[in-house]
């Protein structure tokens, strides 16, 4: 079981140069945990990626309806509490805050591209490409 920000999700089903790292983690582990927020941010990117003439306004609805299927089932609701005490600790943002507080109370890795999170919790952010590769943890699934 991992934690995954909205970036790994994005990656994975859209046809972006990062899809096969997206991949890959969900080869090492498949069992993905999201905080609700992820559907509100998975939004905001899908829009900003049509804006951006980088995905297919027609495309944008079906990468939304396979992120629901793959994902609905795997919402867990982050301490709010603990995710706010988090935000101030780390001097990242509540929504970042949210994704770390949900893999914390788990115990469970969070990958995400975010170098700031990676830097800043080396034992807790993980890159897709270190994770996928050689990152050492205990998967009761492998």
């Amino acid at each position: 079981m991992i934690v995954v920000d909205v970036n790994v999700i994005v990656y994975l089903l859209t046809e972006t140069p990062q899809r096969e790292l997206a991949r890959r983690v969900r080869e090492r582990d498949g069992d993905w945990l999201v905080p609700p927020l992820w559907r509100h941010e998975m939004l905001n990117v899908l829009a900003t990626l049509t804006r951006q003439d980088v995905l297919e306004a027609s495309s944008a609805p079906t990468v939304w309806r396979n992120a629901l299927t793959l994902l609905s089932s795997h919402e867990q609701q982050p301490d709010m509490e603990r995710a706010l005490l988090l935000a101030i600790e780390h001097r990242i943002s509540a929504y970042d805050a949210q994704y770390l507080e949900l893999a914390a109370s788990y115990g469970v890795p969070l990958v995400s591209e975010d170098k700031k999170l990676q830097r800043m919790l080396p034992n807790r952010a993980f890159s897709m490409a270190d994770f996928a590769a050689s990152i050492p943890y205990d998967n009761p699934d492998a």
